[in-house]
């Protein structure tokens, strides 16, 4: 009875049946183990395929001495051109006919393609790119860091190759390579793996194509992981939750996260209930609506490790000052020690609602007023592909509040001088959408002529609504309108 698997060369037995082995040798040598009951006489009969009945018949050899061991040669014909997973295995028949069952199958991985080449070691931005000592920090790890190939290898199959990296041993789940560069996002969990605290640890990548791994070895690289930092928790989430929000109160009268005018020129309170873990050398630096809060504008606190109260800054008006409007305005603090790393911790920003002056939305203007009347005429007409005669507005540029907002539109015709009395039928109402560049640099919106036509010769006004700094502000221009010829007729478009 068969006892066992056949074996294989070291490579392959290594690698599994490749291209460039074939390509060297021509064929798989398989030996057949010596089995106990061997006779001369025996048939001994090799298969290769996926079990039966699909696979098929490398050869047979009748033993002619007990002592030398079966060989059968496995040609490239003979493996083909389909490629995964396959198995070998025998089978005995002695000289009465009488034939055995299968021997145990051995299990090969064939792969007939060109190996990848020209792997260079694990490409780490964050980390490569650093100024020295190159180090992987907080901000990196919740970026986060990514590992990878910089470009294109050799021999790279785009629908077959994953790659698969490994940090710290933790092998991440293998992904198929679309172009390049290539990276792989790298879990918070598996740098923080073991210790937050200052480490050098290993990482790798293999090419996985099929079954196969390229190279066999892996590619490494060394970082250095270093994510303590002040405040409670692990450091995973940005924001940290586990930080209290900020209350801030000013001195006018208003309830708290309320700021108006009512409050200028005094200082403002902020405070937040002390966090867990606090220690020597930590420091605590106000953010109001993105912006630093310098320890002149008492903005910075110095902690000492003792503290157990609120934190409190007292914070200029000039910070409220400068950073105007805003509902809701975010303002929050962040923490660092920087006797233990550069790493940062942040807390959630508190919603305030600040309104210290009136909003002030881009002036818009009618164009191409008549220089001699003063007024909105025929001649301000120009051509327009979709809307067909029309007048144009600008809206003036520099007012970064208005990138990514939609515009409220409105012309509406008036009987009198004050802009007291509508007149039917003249109201037109758009939405329009400015890009970032007409943002910066102005943009014109346009009034058909049908509405301008009707308001004939009369007054008329161009005005549009806007959010700014979470309220809306309204920006208009009333002007004479003379929409009809010297006859009394339509301008003649």
């Amino acid at each position: 009875m068969p006892n066992g698997e056949v074996t294989l060369p070291a490579e392959v037995e290594r690698d599994g049946i490749t291209k460039p082995y074939l390509d060297a040798n021509g064929f798989v040598l398989v030996t057949v183990p010596q089995y106990a009951t061997k006779k001369i006489g025996d048939v001994i009969e090799a298969f290769f395929g996926i079990s039966l009945p699909g696979a098929i018949s490398i050869g047979n050899v009748t033993v002619t001495d007990t002592a030398v061991p079966v060989t059968f040669n496995l040609t490239a014909a003979q493996v083909g051109t389909e490629e995964g997973e396959k198995e070998l295995w025998y089978t005995l028949m002695d000289r009465k006919g009488n034939k055995s069952l299968p021997s145990a199958y051995k299990k090969t991985n064939v792969s007939l393609t060109d190996p990848p080449e020209g792997l260079l070691p694990p490409n780490i931005p964050l980390f490569d790119d650093d100024t020295l000592p190159k180090l992987v920090d907080l901000a990196d790890a919740r970026m986060p860091l990514g590992i990878g190939i910089l470009a294109e290898y050799d021999n790279y199959i785009a629908d077959r190759d994953e790659i698969e990296v490994t940090v710290d041993g933790i092998l991440l789940p293998a992904q198929r390579i679309n172009g390049f560069p290539f990276y792989v996002n790298v879990p918070y969990s598996a740098l923080a793996k073991d210790s937050l605290g200052e480490k050098t640890i290993t990482t790798s990548y293999q090419i996985k194509r099929g079954t196969v791994r390229h190279p066999l070895t892996p590619l490494t690289k060394n970082i250095v992981v270093d994510l303590r930092r002040p405040g409670p928790g692990e450091g995973e989430e940005n924001p940290n939750p586990d930080l209290d929000l900020v209350t801030v109160q000013g001195q006018g009268g208003n309830g708290p996260n309320v700021l108006t005018e009512d409050d200028k020129d005094q200082t403002v309170s902020v405070t937040a209930q002390v966090f867990d873990g606090v220690k020597d050398g930590d420091v605590a630096t106000l953010i109001w609506k993105g912006v630093e809060v310098t320890a002149a504008q008492g903005g910075v606190i110095e902690l000492d490790g003792t503290e157990t109260d609120d934190l409190e800054w007292t914070v200029e008006w000039e910070v409220v000052d400068e950073g105007g409007n805003g509902n809701p305005l975010p303002v929050s603090y962040k923490l660092t020690n920087p006797d233990l790393n550069e790493n940062e911790e942040f807390s959630l920003p508190q919603d305030v609602d600040v309104y210290i002056r009136p909003g002030v939305a881009p002036e818009v203007r009618f164009q191409h007023m008549d220089p001699d009347l003063t007024l909105l005429n025929c001649q301000s007409l120009r051509a327009d592909a979709v809307l067909g005669k029309c007048a144009e507005a600008l809206v003036a540029g520099g007012e970064p509040e208005l990138k990514g907002k939609t515009l409220a539109c409105t012309y509406q015709g008036y009987s009198d001088s004050a802009g007291t009395t509508v007149k039917p039928g003249t109201k037109y109402e758009f939405n329009y959408s400015p890009s970032d560049q007409e943002v910066d640099d102005g943009f014109i919106i346009k009034v058909r002529y049908q509405e301008l036509l009707a308001t004939q010769s009369a007054w008329g006004e161009i005005s549009y609504v806007v959010k700014i700094d979470g309220r809306d502000v309204t920006s208009s221009h009333f002007v004479r309108v003379h929409m009809v010829g010297g006859t009394g007729t339509p301008c003649p478009i």
